[in-house]
């Protein structure tokens, strides 16, 4: 008797009382799929530039998986560079399913950061937006203040101070 055995994806022979060793195995097939839809994607967290990502995530749905394998992905980012999305090695449902990209680094600013997908022979473009970082200065001067106009008691005042920073990292304040 000749069976293919599912467990160990070979065939097998039953001689003697005794089942033999395989003859052979089955690749399994390579994973594909009919669609992706990046533009359709479940982010997770926040990205701020020149602040290292944590918590973030981004889940592609597709449709027409064949339940074969996949060996993962690494992408790195363009337009705001500094970022890289990982999907695991998998398998692919049969049917629809989704596939978690995990994105790690910093961000270059602020923008949009984009990664081009390409897994189970279908591609997308999988776009996160950046946020600007607050702006924070390291130190102050008032002492340097340069002040222009008068303030006079019961007079509308139209007076201005500027008033020297270092170490600004470029974000945006609330005045």
């Amino acid at each position: 008797t000749i069976v293919y055995d599912i467990a160990a994806q070979c065939v097998r022979a039953y001689q003697n009382n005794a089942w033999s060793a395989c003859f052979g195995t089955v690749a399994p097939a390579a994973g594909s799929i009919t669609s992706i839809d990046c533009a359709g994607a479940t982010n997770t967290g926040t990205l701020t530039g020149g602040t290292a990502a944590s918590g973030v995530s981004s889940s592609i749905p597709y449709t027409g998986g064949n339940g074969g394998a996949h060996n993962g992905q690494t992408v790195t980012s363009t337009g705001i560079t500094g970022l890289t999305a990982t999907l695991t090695a998998g398998n692919f449902a049969n049917g629809g399913g989704s596939l978690v990209y995990n994105i790690t680094g910093t961000p270059s600013g602020a923008g949009t950061a984009s990664f081009d997908i390409n897994i189970g022979g279908k591609t997308c473009t999988l776009t996160r937006t950046v946020a600007a970082a607050a702006g924070s200065i390291t130190g102050i001067n008032c002492a340097s203040a340069t002040n222009t106009g008068t303030l006079t008691g019961g007079t509308a005042a139209s007076v201005s101070s500027s008033i020297p920073y270092t170490g600004g990292n470029g974000g945006a304040h609330n005045g």
